[in-house]
């Protein structure tokens, strides 16, 4: 018997950019991801709000940019309800499982009915969950829900890939036997921008990179020693696997319950991570694809009007669009205005494309402020200035067009509306 609304089940990853699935690019290994994916809506063009944990989570769990967050950085309280309050107001059964990385405020806290990690995780006697304890209270909780009750709303936040943090031991603060040492392989390789990036023309601050996040030291231990950067690759595809692990074991554990079709169900990551290219690593103040853009993929069962698995290559999708979505299918409203646009006509087939034509973001410090719009990238970076890139013909961001006269109108078009939309 179908239920009348929809479970939701929303999965989480740390720091998995765009590319790193198997299905965009082989050199991952992440069976269950590529096969939910194949069953479901891909979308190809994703971008969080800022490329740090605390402040995407804020947006794309209220739906409104950083701006309006009031979290603009990682270490800050998210101080306002959430997605949950809405989801629970409309008769569901909320439930978050996993990272957390906005603090205790209760504003933010009080909307979920059962919560496993939702606390400031690094504020004794607390400590962060591990993802093998976040699959475990994950699989209790489907063995005990009932959805003929109440349908769910169920957020699963796994660390993984953020465990390339291990890699500059002993100072990441991933213990020594967190993970086991991968060997390079014969086919592991470097990203073409690790040999071809002009660094006098990049985009990046490289004081400000070392400054917000330590660990980036290690960038210039690894110098230009290739063994070190595929090491490095290495254990971020390790990090990788060790999700889609996890992710298959949830996936499977939905299925054996009875929820798989009975559930509009998002994986999709909060904000990537550098993984060699443009020679740099982990995650700072750049504005590459690589930490601005993640996968998304959403599947919508065909009794709540899902439509065939396919890949969508033209809309442009910000985070902050997910609740919105996930509100539409719950029939939930909140109580503050979301600036995101649902994604639910376009699952649906109610609409022939999604309605976004721009998406911001954001980094806190330095104020890096960058819009894409169609093949555009532009970026305001202060102290360094104007970087703009047509990624349909320079995907690798290599070539900043932001001087070249052949496409000053593109440059001032483009400064105009991210001078509207950031006064």
């Amino acid at each position: 018997m179908t239920q009348q609304r929809p479970n939701l089940l929303f999965v989480i990853a740390d720091q998995q950019h765009y590319q790193a699935v198997g299905c965009v690019d082989p050199y991952f290994d992440t069976p269950n991801w590529d096969a939910f994916a194949a069953e479901a809506t891909r979308f190809e063009t994703v971008y969080c709000t800022t490329p740090l944990c605390t402040p995407s989570r804020a947006a794309f769990l209220i739906g409104r940019n950083a701006d309006r967050t009031g979290v603009h950085d990682n270490g800050q309280e998210l101080r306002q309800g959430t997605i949950a309050h809405a989801l629970r107001a409309a008769g569901y059964q909320t439930a978050w499982i996993g990272k957390w990385h906005l603090k205790e405020h209760p504003d933010a806290t009080s909307g979920w009915d059962y919560k496993q990690g939702v606390c400031d995780e690094y504020k004794k006697p607390n400590r962060p969950l591990s993802d093998e304890e976040v699959r475990d209270f994950t699989l209790e909780y489907l063995k005990t829900v009932d959805s003929s009750a109440k349908p769910f709303a169920l957020f699963v936040s796994f660390d993984q890939p953020h465990g390339v943090y291990w890699a500059p031991t002993p100072e990441s603060g991933y213990p020594p036997e967190f993970m086991e040492e991968p060997a390079p392989r014969e086919d592991t390789r470097l990203p073409r921008s690790w040999s071809e990036q002009d660094f006098p023309s990049a985009p990046i601050d490289e004081a400000a990179f070392v400054r917000h996040q330590p660990n980036t030291r290690y960038r210039f231990e690894m110098g230009d020693d290739e063994r070190a950067w595929k090491r490095y690759r290495e254990i971020y595809r390790a990090c990788v696997k060790s999700y889609d692990d996890r992710l298959g074991q949830l996936l499977d554990a939905m299925r054996s319950g009875g929820f798989y079709d009975q559930s509009v169900i998002v994986t999709m990551s909060d904000h990537g991570d550098m993984d060699a290219h443009h020679r740099l690593c982990f995650k700072g103040p750049a504005a590459y694809e690589q930490l601005q853009r993640v996968p998304l993929a959403i599947r919508v069962p065909e009794a709540f009007g899902g439509q065939p698995p396919r890949v969508d290559a033209d809309s442009l999708v910000s985070l902050i669009d997910l609740p919105p979505t996930l509100c539409e299918f719950a029939g939930a409203r909140t109580e503050w205005k979301m600036e995101g646009h649902s994604l639910a006509p376009l699952l649906t087939g109610k609409a022939p494309r999604h309605t976004r034509e721009r998406a911001l973001i954001r980094y806190p410090e330095p104020p890096l402020r960058t819009l894409r719009e169609g093949p555009w990238k532009f970026t305001r970076y202060p102290g360094l200035g104007e970087f703009l890139y047509k990624l349909d013909e320079d995907p690798e961001e290599l070539h900043n067009l932001a001087a070249d006269p052949a496409h000053r109108a593109v440059r001032e078009r483009l400064a105009a509306q991210l001078d509207a939309i950031t006064e």
